[in-house]
């Protein structure tokens, strides 16, 4: 949720005085404003995609979280398109395409161990059941 509100703020700093943000400035030359704007919203609702697949019930929540990949992957490949773009590769940049990208995946990995772990308590709990029958 941190990363989603900094995006949120970022694409409002950029809409108020453009290119100011030194992570913005880079792409000056190849970007309008209003697509790095969006660019920026859209990480953010890959984000929130992923918080609203790990706060939901699991099962028919995971279609979040594989939506938060998807679109993660798409602002990637848009970020490093424009990375690869640049004079000079912007290290400090890397963030921008893989933040989305990274929570999307990392929810699903939470989600996955979740799940594992619930099966691992269920299976104990068998066992204790099963020795007091004895």
């Amino acid at each position: 949720m941190g990363y989603t509100a900094f995006l949120v703020y970022s694409s409002f700093h950029h809409a108020w005085s453009p290119w100011e943000l030194r992570y913005h400035a880079y792409f000056m030359e190849d970007l309008p404003a209003p697509m790095v704007i969006i660019a920026d919203w859209i990480a953010a609702l890959a984000c929130l995609f992923a918080v609203k697949g790990l706060l939901q019930n699991s099962g028919p929540s995971k279609k979040w979280m594989w939506y938060s990949c998807y679109i993660g992957i798409l602002v990637a490949i848009f970020w490093t398109y424009y990375i690869f773009r640049l004079p000079r590769i912007r290290w400090d940049v890397a963030w921008l395409p893989l933040g989305p990208l990274i929570a999307g995946a990392l929810s699903l990995y939470v989600d996955h161990m979740l799940l594992e772990s619930m099966k691992d308590i269920s299976t104990l709990r068998s066992y204790m059941y099963n020795f007091k029958a004895l």
